[in-house]
């Protein structure tokens, strides 16, 4: 090892590992640090837990009052898939929609959905509700065989689950957004 070697490499212990190490462990930065030197160790400790789950997300109509709860096929309304195989824009709509602002998002889906149900099943009775479902996918450690399927959500254990809304409609069909309930569990 040249004397440049070993240079270079206390300059990266010094400068990258210990700075590292010491914004891992306390989670904050190294006082005294350049700017530049905080954000790289930050984005190196981005990742530092792995993650315990996957959000799978579901869309729910009921026909009648009091009735049952239907899963609606994702494909039929989001088609297009420009987040990767089995993300369409359901995915990135729900990611968005968690925020302060997603309830009123959820509620102009909802009627947008109520009307694309009703045109695709002529025959059916016009949805009285629309429900979004949140279904909790616990990683384990054997991956499934295969590439990744969305499970039913009948899959799930009522504790993985999560509504995030309901939003019921007059019985005839409208533009105004619907009345809405509160987030609830089963």
């Amino acid at each position: 090892m040249t004397v440049r070697d070993r240079i270079s490499f206390s300059l990266f212990v010094l400068l990258w590992l210990i700075p590292l190490l010491y914004r891992g462990l306390t989670e904050r930065a190294l006082p005294g640090m350049p700017r530049l030197l905080k954000y790289l160790h930050n984005a190196s400790c981005l990742f530092t837990e792995s993650v315990k789950h996957w959000r799978v997300d579901y869309v729910q109509v009921q026909l009648s009052e009091n009735g049952e709860w239907l899963t609606i096929p994702e494909e039929a309304y989001f088609q297009m898939q420009p987040f990767g195989h089995d993300r369409t824009r359901l995915h990135r709509f729900m990611d968005l929609s968690l925020s302060k602002a997603g309830f009123a998002r959820r509620a102009e889906l909802a009627a947008w959905l109520r009307q694309r149900y009703t045109s695709h099943h002529p025959s059916h009775p016009i949805p009285v509700a629309v429900r979004f479902v949140v279904g909790q996918y616990l990683i384990r450690r054997e991956p499934p065989a295969g590439r990744w399927h969305k499970p039913p959500l009948e899959a799930f254990r009522p504790k993985e689950t999560v509504i995030l809304s309901t939003h019921r409609f007059d019985a005839k069909p409208s533009s105004l957004p619907p009345a809405a309930e509160p987030r609830q569990s089963p």
